[in-house]
């Protein structure tokens, strides 16, 4: 099992935010990885595909702005900026995919060749 924040996600802006231990911040590295580059890596070592899911999150686009606006600290964004424009987030999130979980299994009789360089970080 494989289970990583769907690439979709991570270009909506859902980039962990974090703060070093002298309070400066900083993102947590997130990459954008398709389906195709999971299949690259795995294929050639003989592991199958047993199931692919992409759990969708769902947005209502019917909120109204706020009377005042409240953007809250970098380190909670964008989650802190969802309440500012409840229209938009619904319109944007509605059906985007939170993650990717991949359940893959090695096949025993499979002759495997080398994997090819990996291009995923």
């Amino acid at each position: 099992m494989i289970t990583d924040v769907h690439q979709e996600l991570v270009a909506l802006g859902s980039v962990p935010r974090v703060r070093a231990a002298d309070g400066d911040p900083g993102l947590l590295p997130a990459f954008r990885h398709r389906a195709s580059d999971y299949l690259r890596v795995a294929l050639p070592l003989g592991l199958q595909v047993r199931r692919c899911e992409e759990p969708r999150m769902f947005g209502d686009a019917s909120g109204d702005m706020p009377g005042e606006i409240v953007t809250g600290p970098w380190d909670v964004w964008p989650w802190s900026l969802l309440g500012i424009v409840p229209a938009a987030f619904g319109a944007a999130w509605d059906g985007t995919p939170s993650q990717i979980i991949w359940h893959f299994q090695l096949v025993p009789s499979a002759i495997t060749a080398v994997a090819p360089p990996s291009t995923m970080r």
